[in-house]
Parts: structure tokens; C-alpha cells; sequence
């Protein structure tokens, strides 16, 4: 958490040097392989553009009991109509994606 937060601290400093302040977006996962994102429905954003954090990564996530039994395996991935947080860096050539958004 505290590597997070340098890097935010980092991307502030530079904003007023950029130009193009900093800003938290939203978008929709349109493509998953190869990754694209949609803003605001008016700006598709592919992997060139796309930083993606360990959150979003795919990779799989097992629970296991003490003795090491696989109770559940699961393997998480962005999917096409995923909602995620991106973090327009300084200049505005590359976003961050920091997480998906869960709805209930």
C-alpha cells in the first residue's frame, strides 16, 4: 500500500509539470484479449495506452484448507462489460488500471 501511495504522491508532483493534470476515469472492458477500455463511451483505449496493477492481472486465486486441500480455485481475469478504475497519468498518454468495479 504504501508503494501505491508513493506512486500517486510521484504523479501528483508531475502534474503541473505535464500539462494534463491527473485524473480518476472510469471505463467499460469492451475487448478482453487483446485488452481495450472504453471512456465516457467516446475514447477506446488499448494495451499501448493500458498499465495494468497486479489487481487486474490475471491469475488464478485458490483457498485451501490448513492441510493444503484445494477448497475452491478460481481464476480471475478482466471481462468484457468489467467496469474499472483507471488513473490518467500526467500528460495523458497512459492509464493506469487500478481495479475493477464490483456492483451488487
Amino acid at each position: 500500500m504504501a508503494d501505491l501511495l508513493e506512486v500517486i504522491k510521484q504523479i501528483s508532483d508531475n502534474t503541473t509539470k505535464a500539462g494534463v493534470p491527473m485524473a480518476v476515469m472510469f471505463g467499460t472492458v469492451t475487448s478482453a484479449d487483446p485488452l481495450e477500455v472504453n471512456i465516457e463511451q467516446r475514447l477506446t483505449l488499448n494495451d499501448r495506452f493500458l498499465v495494468l496493477t497486479d489487481a487486474v492481472k490475471s491469475h488464478d486465486v485458490v483457498f485451501t484448507t490448513p492441510d493444503g486441500d484445494v477448497l475452491y480455485k478460481e481464476h480471475r481475469t478482466l471481462n468484457v462489460g468489467d467496469t474499472v478504475v483507471l488513473l490518467r497519468m500526467p500528460g495523458g498518454q497512459k492509464f493506469i488500471v487500478m481495479d475493477r468495479v464490483w456492483s451488487s
